[in-house]
């Protein structure tokens, strides 16, 4: 029983749809132990204050929104798929590695919203913002 739990929270690669971007995590059996004791035995989602208390570490925007079957263990996490790629590692790096990806998010649902721009068009805005080269 206790083969199913890994030494360390297991992070999986992330896969996606067209909407959402998905990865799973396995607890350990502390991490596990952990959830339990907070919801009280309860199969529930866990809010992010909660995940991140039982020492799940993940950048911002993910959220827990399934609970797989007959692994409690393991939490599915998704988020929005907003079809922001940077191209170039200065941009990347800003914009994930500095937590101004909800920054981006946001203005990119700004962009889509009021204006008929495509893609490209407000990717390259994007990286001129963040002052930043891309060849056209």
């Amino acid at each position: 029983m206790s083969s199913r739990f890994p030494n360390e929270i297991d992070y999986s690669e992330r896969y996606q749809d067209d909407k959402h971007i998905y990865r799973h995590v396995t607890l350990t059996k502390d991490a596990y132990k952990a959830m339990r004791q907070l919801t009280g035995d309860k199969r529930r989602l866990l809010t992010e204050s909660e995940w991140r208390g039982i020492g799940v570490v993940q950048s911002a925007g993910w959220e827990h929104y399934e609970l797989f079957g007959k692994e409690p263990h393991i939490l599915l996490y998704r988020r929005a798929n907003i079809g922001l790629l940077p191209t170039c590692r200065a941009t990347r790096h800003q914009l994930y590695g500095h937590g101004t990806y909800a920054y981006a998010y946001r203005l990119r649902m700004l962009l889509m919203s009021h204006c008929k721009m495509s893609l490209r068009t407000q990717l390259m805005s994007l990286c001129k913002m963040f002052c930043c080269s891309v060849r056209t």
